[in-house]
């Protein structure tokens, strides 16, 4: 009992007692910190999901033009959509090739492709701001590049 009124056990008791203060107001600051890292990016990548989905939709309308494409009937994809079902449909997984392949250097926005039973466009511009058509066919279950054109 003697030891717990000591001046010195009671400056030890004090001291801890200020560094659990400290920690538990470093821990509840961090993860104020984390909240507010955390709204701040969600909001950020909803509005950079938002901006790119303009982007490539006037993209692509100004591809089409370019090329005096009629795309009635055709069926677009867009690139997260062939994403997301590329585990489904083995043809599908050669359009994303594709794309992959010819936006190696850079493309701004991203590839659209237009299907219409067994034959197909693909759109998209270079980053040197090249339009480019690419005009794919089927072929046994497998998408291929039957011709490529561009233009400024």
């Amino acid at each position: 009992m003697e030891a717990q009124n000591s001046p010195s056990y009671q400056k030890r008791v004090k001291s801890l007692y200020a560094i659990g203060i400290f920690f538990f107001l470093l821990l509840g600051a961090r993860m104020a910190y984390m909240e507010v890292i955390y709204h701040i990016g969600k909001t950020t990548l909803t509005g950079m999901k938002d901006e790119v989905e303009v982007l490539n939709s006037t993209l692509i309308d100004d591809v089409q033009n370019r090329f005096n494409v009629d795309l009635e009937g055709y069926q677009e994809f867009t690139y997260n959509e062939l994403a997301e079902t590329v585990t489904d449909d083995y043809s599908e997984m050669s359009i994303m090739a594709i794309a992959n392949q010819q936006c190696q250097k850079g493309c701004t926005g991203t590839p659209s492709a237009f299907i219409r039973e067994n034959k197909g466009y693909v759109f998209y511009r270079q980053k040197n701001g090249l339009n480019v058509l690419l005009r794919i066919k089927e072929k046994k279950n497998q998408w291929e590049v039957s011709s490529k054109e561009t233009k400024e």
